[in-house]
């Protein structure tokens, strides 16, 4: 995704303006990468199987979603007013965030996430 971006990247989500952008958004998603999926597919087996270990897991998801929520309340993205390679990056992640937090999980609602979740997804690239 990178390299085709660097070939072209007419809405800027690599942020080119910003020298340590990139370097930030590409730890930023090995972090949620190494830290929340695995957490998050380890919390969704516990719930279904319910496991003993349910709440340990849950809480380690939302450690990373409060990470997260921190940026957006401060921004519309994750990186500023407008999406980044992060944004679109994280919703492969973060797709099943709503259904879990509305089955009953006692995962609590992060508003922040769920609304910035909603964006990306309307964002013109996910778009038919």
């Amino acid at each position: 995704m990178v390299w085709a971006l660097r070939q072209s990247d007419p809405d800027n989500l690599l942020y080119s303006e910003d020298s340590n952008a990139l370097e930030q958004m590409l730890s930023t998603i090995e972090n949620f990468e190494h830290d929340f999926d695995p957490a998050l597919n380890a919390f969704g087996c516990a719930k279904r199987y319910h496991e003993a270990n349910m709440l340990s897991l849950r809480k380690d998801c939302e450690v990373q979603l409060a990470l997260l929520e921190s940026r957006l309340s401060q921004h519309s993205f994750l990186f500023g007013e407008k999406e980044s390679l992060v944004d679109i990056a994280l919703v492969p992640f973060l797709r099943n965030l709503p259904a879990l937090i509305s089955s009953g999980s006692g995962m609590r609602p992060i508003r922040s996430c769920v609304h910035g979740l909603t964006i990306i997804c309307r964002a013109r690239c996910f778009q038919r």
